[in-house]
């Protein structure tokens, strides 16, 4: 994600590029999303606001203008970012069940359970088939 594609005044958080792999296992910044649905905006939460605003900040000086990086500075390997949370997840409470994929159904799932039409949630989560949506209200409310 880059600088540009936070907006502060509006709240909004831009998705529409994709890391992924190169020919050559490269990470590189895809042009685009993996699908056309993948293009949406998010909503910046009150809970992440001052901390977006200050890696927007540092994200000026980034390769790229990227808000997040590895330690060789380029762009985040999502296998990476994956065993980073999982060490994290460890130290709190002793599990490494998780992945930024289940961080993304709990995201899903919490917009349901707080009353979010299912047509909104399936936007921000970038689901062609509405149906895939309504699994999220089965599981929620079975």
């Amino acid at each position: 994600m880059q600088y540009k594609d936070i907006d502060l005044d509006k709240r909004l958080i831009h998705i529409n590029k994709t890391i992924a792999r190169d020919e050559n296992e490269r990470i590189i910044l895809k042009d685009t999303t993996k699908t056309s649905a993948g293009i949406r905006e998010v909503p910046i939460q009150d809970i992440i606001l001052d901390e977006l605003k200050e890696q927007k900040e540092i994200s000026k000086k980034n390769f790229d203008n990227q808000l997040f990086l590895s330690n060789n500075r380029s762009y985040a390997d999502p296998k990476n970012v994956n065993k980073i949370l999982k060490r994290i997840m460890f130290n709190i409470c002793k599990t490494t069940d998780i992945t930024t994929h289940c961080l993304r159904h709990t995201y899903g799932t919490r917009c349901i359970e707080s009353g979010i039409a299912p047509v909104v949630v399936q936007r921000l989560m970038e689901h062609k088939d509405i149906a895939v949506t309504l699994k999220y209200i089965y599981f929620c409310f079975k």
